[in-house]
């Protein structure tokens, strides 16, 4: 078990340590029924206007790993278009510090809300919606209060009861131990999404044992590396 505890651990800290130019092809909506709409405005850069909120069925043409040969990403950028069933050849798959400066509490915040709701985030449109509004608003929301009906960043508007979910969730962090790492895949061409992922458990100890300097250190090295991004703030509408 510990064996799988630190090979989980270096998985995570080398997906979110290279960097390298990929295509990335968005090519649905991950969860079925009507996508959630909804009207939105950011204070910094200024932004507003209408936004369909969901994750997206992803891949990595060619990749020989499965894992990147479907899997759901999220956006992170309301900024740029999402290029919906299209390959787009310009994303990088790139470290938390290349990609910018997000707070330790907010990168943090993000592994939380995966941890709440994440195992709910594909059960219903709804639900996918609710999830995606909730990034969106860790993300984007300077202030320290998290509302999206209030604040730097505010939804309102939306076609179905998404943002009330995801109040929920964003009233209930940061309750737990996050048990989900995430990766991010950015273009300057397309929208910026980050690839939420299940870390081991942690390995039960033996009574009486004491855990090894090595793994002590991989553990802090991998909390390290998951708080410390943040959006790039680059293009405005």
């Amino acid at each position: 078990m510990k064996t799988q505890l630190i090979a989980g651990i270096l998985t995570f800290c080398g997906s979110v340590a290279c960097s390298h130019a990929a295509p990335l092809t968005l090519s649905d909506w991950a969860a079925d029924g009507t996508v959630t709409t909804v009207r939105f405005a950011n204070h910094t850069p200024r932004a507003n206007g209408m936004l369909n909120a969901g994750g997206f069925v992803s891949s990595i043409p060619g990749s020989l790993d499965p894992l990147m040969q479907s899997f759901v990403s999220w956006c992170i950028d309301i900024f740029q278009p999402a290029h919906i069933g299209a390959t787009v050849s310009d994303y990088s798959q790139v470290s938390l510090a290349q990609y910018g400066s997000l707070s330790a509490e907010r990168g943090a915040m993000l592994g939380n809300l995966a941890s709440i709701a994440y195992d709910q985030s594909l059960d219903s449109s709804v639900y996918s919606g609710a999830f995606q509004l909730a990034v969106w608003e860790i993300v984007n929301e300077t202030s320290a209060h998290l509302n999206l009906s209030n604040g730097t960043f505010k939804t309102f508007n939306a076609n179905d009861n998404s943002i009330e979910l995801a109040q929920q969730w964003l009233n209930a962090l940061p309750q737990q131990q996050s048990r989900f790492g995430f990766s991010i895949f950015a273009s300057p061409t397309a929208q910026d999404v980050i690839h939420f992922f299940e870390l081991p458990p942690p390995a039960a100890a033996e009574p009486g044992s004491v855990p090894e300097p090595g793994a002590l250190a991989l553990i802090a090295l991998a909390g390290a590396a998951a708080v410390a991004t943040r959006r790039r703030r680059a293009l405005a509408v």
